[in-house]
């Protein structure tokens, strides 16, 4: 009820049917919010947004409804209709969605699917994280609230390096000395032909994936072949066709990232370039291992930033609950609720103040991983992305093993993706 109709509640100089018509005009029936959500109900993670779905019902008495969908239902994938899409266009839809991909922001926005957030409506907007912020934001505006971030770090063995390489010639030289591929013992290990691992090596040498106008993404400037690219592959290729620092399974898509952490794990690489989702088979092997910040590439630069992600909640431009989803989104993305997703889906909280409560003050693989998130560079979250990824992919599976000039592979990458940017403008 209004303040406006309490006032009139409380005066006896006002007549019955004024009051009748201020209850009908408030009185609003509740119904319960869908909350779709990419994880089933037989997975590890369910449990816990079963649990803030009820703890927000007893708050506040408002009903939710978890609703288990395939992720492809609700990725946006260019011009194909998502089952999201479909179901919010006939009235079925989701009051909410996620935690999901930041990177889908754009698209989400451009498709008039994700309602835009006003300031007003962001309860204690300054507890979050500058980065995690920007990552829902598209056009000027707030699409999403953020709860978790992670990026990759050095994820180094304590034994065998009892001290992180504080430049790039200490790493280098680690790697050479700790390396012998005969008895299968490496210095450094990571999924080589991971864009998203080898993106840091990108960055020290000054390449990017798109570069930016003001704060926007401009897709029409492509640094993944400029000359700091093109030095950053080169550098790596030649870690692994000249020198044979790194053990062929790290150029086989198929398994490349479970032998790496496998490496690690079994004490065979004293380091592992790596993030969050590792750390659970790594633990389990009683190593004793710390995580650092990549060394700077080149002497007096700044630190090669790697690329971080960031897992945010969107509210349905098509709800007719809109007040109602928010309040929802706050609470989830709220110091109440983000330990609770942390435990279950890792990574680091977003908010300053959650980093502040007891159990977070102890817990420096947290702070590990939001301090490698925070000074990352965010995932590019416009929809022209979903074109760089593929040729961007096969240009390391050329590059990186020496199949093919580094040069001439991402000249002809950076080509592909121009070209699937003009077809997708085309009318």
């Amino acid at each position: 009820m209004s303040r406006k109709c309490l006032l009139v509640l409380l005066s006896t100089s006002l007549v019955f049917p004024l009051l009748a018509g201020c209850l009908r005009r408030e009185t609003k029936e509740i119904t319960t919010l869908a909350w779709w959500i990419t994880f089933s109900p037989d997975s590890d993670e369910y449990p816990t947004f079963q649990a803030l779905a009820e703890a927000y019902t007893e708050k506040t008495g408002q009903a939710v409804e978890l609703v288990s969908v395939p992720w492809d239902d609700i990725a946006p994938r260019g011009s194909v209709v998502t089952r999201l899409a479909l179901a919010q266009e006939s009235g079925a839809g989701p009051d909410l969605w996620g935690p999901v991909p930041h990177t889908w922001t754009g698209a989400f926005a451009q498709g008039g699917q994700a309602l835009a957030i006003q300031a007003e409506q962001i309860e204690d907007a300054g507890q979050y994280q500058d980065a995690a912020m920007r990552a829902g934001q598209f056009d000027g505006k707030q699409y999403a609230l953020p709860v978790l971030m992670s990026s990759i770090g050095l994820i180094y063995n304590k034994t065998l390096v009892p001290d992180p390489p504080q430049t790039f010639k200490e790493l280098l030289d680690l790697v050479r000395d700790l390396t012998d591929a005969r008895s299968e013992r490496w210095g450094l290990v990571l999924p080589l032909l991971s864009q998203y691992h080898v993106y840091l090596f990108i960055d020290g040498y000054g390449g990017y994936i798109f570069g930016r106008t003001g704060d926007a993404y401009d897709p029409g400037d492509i640094g993944l072949n400029n000359e700091g690219a093109v030095r950053g592959i080169k550098f790596l290729s030649d870690l692994y066709v000249k020198e044979k620092l790194f053990p062929e399974s790290l150029v086989d898509r198929a398994s490349m990232y479970e032998d790496a952490v496998r490496l690690f794990a079994e004490g065979r690489a004293a380091m592992l370039i790596d993030g969050p989702w590792a750390l659970a088979e790594i633990a389990a092997s009683d190593i004793d291992f710390g995580i650092a910040p990549f060394p700077s590439l080149l002497d007096g630069a700044d630190r090669p930033r790697p690329l971080s992600t960031v897992q945010v909640l969107y509210a349905s431009a098509y709800s007719s609950q809109q007040d109602e989803t928010l309040d929802l989104i706050n609470y989830l993305a709220g110091p109440e609720s983000i330990p609770d997703l942390y435990q279950a889906l890792g990574g680091a909280p977003v908010r300053r103040d959650v980093m502040r409560q007891s159990e977070f003050r102890g817990d420096w693989q947290a702070k590990a991983w939001q301090d490698q998130a925070v000074t990352g560079v965010l995932l590019p979250n416009i929809p022209e992305l979903d074109y760089v990824w593929s040729p961007w992919g096969q240009a390391l599976d050329q590059a990186i093993p020496g199949l093919t000039p580094v040069q001439e592979t991402l000249d002809s990458a950076v080509e592909q993706i121009r070209s699937y940017l003009e077809e997708d403008e085309t009318p």
